[in-house]
């Protein structure tokens, strides 16, 4: 007893080193844990070195704690935090389950020990001894604080028993009989959801982060889990608060399922009085009725209560903790999006003391009238192989823009990009997840298989095919206007092509440099979205050039990456459809997330007339006047992260964006013959020494 308490002195005056060595020096002493002093000691001395734990010491930590229980005998509280710690860090399992077997019987019957036990035998793959303990577990409404390990193994056990209960029913019925299969299902998968997703457990993010590993856990052959799940929630919409309801339905508009929104607004007193005040409801439900024009109405209806709400009219007079009441992260921000994006529709929408972000200035010159139309096509950003990219993308304007011609239209092209441009993309430290989508879909699957980090340690294994990768991606370092022409000169569509070609160093001093000094790091993904903004907005002059050259106003608008080829489909009638019918705020795209919108890894389009896409030009000017602003550099922020400051000029400019599947984009490859690819993995595959990546690379190189 004496011993632990010395030992305790020493590790918060000379450290746990110390501590190790000193308790190395003790001989057994088994102490009576049923009585409150050593129990008191020894939980005193489990605080004080778990308070110390970090990144740097934790081994030294778990083998202190399994030292003193060695010396001094466990308690309950030695117990949880050796399992816990062992699970939390995965230091090593097959320890783990030794040490709970040989746990007194006295501490193993406590609950949340059993529990830990059963997450052990899980994750080693003993599911029958993790069933026997969870079966044996008393109901609790939580673990804490072990919620986390809770959650891993009644989420691991719910999805193996739910996929082998599927595949026994499936099995076990009668070919004489006529079974709905979905029905056992759908049953089975509801109770499974009511079980995992307690909504009160946490706070609504983690609910939300509860739902979306139930999603992607749950994996089962021939069932919709996803949609059943969100039948579920939808089901069960009004059992939740207005946070968590938001949520609900903003996964529900995410799927694009008009059902499973038409459920939720069934709920009409539940929507009006609760969801009608939540920013994330209003907003989502925003961007769905411009995918689906039917819910415009009651979009109306829910925007005038969200308007005249108590909640809004605070923020409008200045209260920013109008949202005090709700958990979920910038709810002020997408309140100020909303308000921003109708304000020029309604006298009574401000905000006291700040003003919305100033919008693109709008074309209120009248298109002359005139039998040819001009289309105006945008290519915009960097590419890793300029020639590849624009013999691509020229190809197929010619075919595509042929029978616009052919009536007599008129056709211009404006290129937008930076003049260092090339083999940056491609070198030795280049991150193999950032160029895998540029290489052959062959090659692809051979690079994914290596799991290499980079290009330096990939050519360790296969030097002569990264040999070839080099030389086949290499472009001009610097772009220069006679380089474009020249590719240009063999396609129809030469005479009226405008370029705007700027260097790196322009955009640092333009915009570059004062943004990262706002945004705090040089995030590659973030500053790529920072460029690709910087080359939109450049499209604005090549746009006025090709009208004045033509002397015939632009009615209409293409907008494309240079990384991207279309595969299928016609930009040309996609965006003469919605401009005949979809009016002048309307764009139709591909679907916007994340990467896709990036300078160097975009690939989608952007349609419509020339009122709406030629908001996009105002991207830069629009991230300026955030920068430059603390409050909007705080409201805005979040929309950096994650990469979605394109869809907020749009939004806020009153632009209706639809997403297409009707042209599909992909990105522009690296152009790399099989028969020379081929060849160098054969001659790699000879320096292989792992025999499965040798039959792996054999068995590719086959035909």
């Amino acid at each position: 007893m004496q011993r632990l308490n010395g030992l305790n002195e020493i590790l918060r005056n000379e450290g746990i080193i110390a501590a190790l060595a000193q308790v190395d020096a003790y001989d057994i002493e088994l102490l009576d844990f049923s009585q409150e002093e050593p129990n008191h000691s020894m939980n005193t001395l489990i605080h004080d070195v778990i308070a110390n734990c970090n990144d740097e010491n934790f081994s030294d930590v778990f083998v202190f704690l399994n030292k003193i229980g060695d010396v001094f005998g466990v308690n309950v509280s030695l117990s949880l935090e050796i399992l816990s710690f062992n699970l939390r860090r995965n230091i090593d399992l097959n320890y783990q389950v030794k040490f709970f077997e040989s746990i007194p019987k006295f501490v193993k019957d406590f609950s949340d020990v059993q529990m830990l036990g059963a997450e052990s035998y899980r994750r080693l793959g003993n599911i029958d001894k993790a069933l026997s303990i969870f079966s044996s577990l008393p109901c609790k409404e939580g673990w804490w604080p072990y919620d986390d390990i809770w959650q891993n193994l009644s989420y691991g056990l719910g999805c193996y028993l739910l996929q082998k209960n599927v595949s026994f029913l499936e099995r076990l019925k009668s070919y004489k009989w006529s079974f709905r299969s979905s029905v056992p299902q759908q049953y089975m998968v509801s109770d499974l959801v009511s079980g995992l997703l307690n909504p009160w457990r946490h706070d609504p993010m983690t609910f939300k982060m509860d739902i979306e590993h139930l999603i992607k856990d749950c994996r089962i052959p021939e069932v919709n889990v996803k949609s059943q799940i969100l039948d579920f929630l939808t089901n069960h919409i009004a059992d939740l608060d207005t946070d968590r309801a938001s949520i609900v339905f903003q996964l529900a508009a995410s799927c694009n399922s008009t059902k499973f929104v038409e459920k939720i607004l069934e709920n009409k007193d539940f929507v009006f009085e609760n969801l009608a005040i939540s920013p994330i409801f209003v907003f989502s439900l925003d961007l769905f009725q411009q995918q689906f024009s039917q819910f415009a109405d009651v979009f109306s209806e829910i925007l005038e209560v969200f308007l005249q709400s108590n909640v809004i009219q605070r923020f409008m007079k200045g209260d920013w903790m109008a949202f005090e009441s709700s958990h979920l992260p910038n709810t002020r921000g997408l309140a100020f999006e909303i308000l921003s994006r109708y304000h020029n529709q309604r006298e009574d929408i401000c905000v006291k003391y700040i003003p919305f972000v100033r919008k693109a200035t709008e074309n209120t010159k009248k298109i002359a009238k005139n039998s040819k139309k001009h289309l105006f096509v945008g290519l915009y950003g960097a590419t890793a192989n300029l020639d590849s990219s624009l013999k691509a993308i020229f190809d197929y304007l010619k075919k595509d823009t042929q029978t616009w011609r052919d009536e007599g239209h008129l056709v211009s092209i404006g290129i937008s990009t930076f003049k260092d441009t090339g083999p940056q993309f491609i070198t030795a430290e280049q991150k193999c997840e950032n160029i895998i989508d540029f290489m052959p879909e062959k090659l692809e699957r051979i690079l994914q298989k290596f799991n290499c980090s980079n290009l330096a340690e990939l050519q360790a294994f296969l030097p002569h095919t990264i040999q070839l990768i080099n030389g086949k991606s290499q472009n001009e370092l610097s772009v220069h206007e006679d380089h474009i022409k020249n590719i240009c000169s063999e396609y129809e569509l030469s005479e009226n092509v405008y370029l705007n070609i700027f260097s790196d160093k322009a955009f640092w001093k333009d915009t570059g440099e004062e943004f990262l000094q706002y945004f705090g790091n040089n995030d590659s993904l973030v500053m790529d979205d920072i460029k690709t903004c910087y080359c939109l907005s450049g499209l604005h002059k090549v746009a006025d050039a090709a009208e004045v050259s033509q002397n015939i106003d632009i009615d209409r608008m293409i907008l494309l990456n240079l990384n991207s080829e279309v595969v299928e489909g016609s930009l040309t009638h996609l965006c003469n459809q919605t401009v005949n019918k979809g009016g002048q705020n309307k764009i139709l795209s591909a679907k916007l997330k994340g990467k896709n919108i990036s300078e160097k890894e975009g690939d989608t389009y952007f349609v419509g007339g020339k009122n709406s896409v030629s908001k996009l030009f105002y991207t830069d000017t629009f991230i300026k006047n955030i920068i430059t602003s603390y409050v909007f550099g705080y409201v805005y922020r979040d929309k950096f992260i994650s990469q979605e400051i394109i869809q907020t000029v749009l939004y806020e400019n009153g632009c209706n964006v639809e997403f297409s599947s009707e042209v599909e984009i992909q990105k522009i490859r690296v152009n790399i013959p099989w028969p020379e690819l081929r060849e160098a993995l054969i001659k790699d595959s000879f320096g292989l020494k792992n025999e499965d990546l040798l039959r792996f690379i054999r068995n590719e190189t086959k035909n």
